[in-house]
């Protein structure tokens, strides 16, 4: 691999590595508004409910004793999903361009 090809491998992932912290943090802003709304039981049917919590990527689920859920992320999961694979997918790109050179 050349020095220009794997300069690019690497500002491919730097440009990934900050869309998923661009992402995370989208995440986090989602989840914590979330988050406020089962503190103050604005959302779901109503009566006493558990809250769920997920770290990777974070969540926040409002869980009632009917099996209602009100999740945080909903779909914005699968934008984090995929946005993580594709830092990860670089990531070895990269370092198996390194390993080759």
């Amino acid at each position: 691999m050349n020095t220009q090809t794997s300069a690019r491998s690497w500002t491919a992932f730097t440009v990934w590595a900050g869309v998923t912290a661009l992402v995370w943090a989208l995440c986090f802003v989602w989840v914590s508004e979330q988050d406020e709304r089962c503190a103050h039981g604005f959302v779901g049917p109503g009566g006493p409910f558990t809250v769920r919590r997920g770290y990777f990527p974070p969540d926040v689920t409002c869980v009632w004793r009917d099996g209602t859920e009100a999740a945080g992320l909903g779909p914005l999961e699968y934008l984090w999903w995929a946005v993580v694979l594709a830092t990860a997918v670089s990531l070895v790109r990269t370092l198996a361009g390194r390993r080759n050179a």
